[in-house]
């Protein structure tokens, strides 16, 4: 099963984007961002630009779509 942490990193990698860039899109540390990917309670703010940044949807969308990829 995909944690939502591994769902994130793989949708930032598939922009190309690195963990600087990432942070600076959120709003946080390169640090911060790198401890979300790798397991680190995310803030509901912070999920929300993530949904809105990374894939251009609104969270509920997002955690919908990470659902239906979880359940294969």
């Amino acid at each position: 099963m995909e944690t939502i942490h591994k769902f994130i990193r793989a949708r930032r990698k598939s922009l190309d984007f690195t963990h600087d860039k990432a942070a600076q899109l959120i709003g946080v540390s390169r640090s911060t961002y790198s401890r979300y990917e790798y397991g680190q309670h995310i803030p509901l703010d912070k999920l929300e630009l993530m949904a809105k940044v990374f894939f251009s949807i609104k969270l509920h969308e997002f955690m919908k779509l990470y659902h239906d990829k979880k359940e294969g």
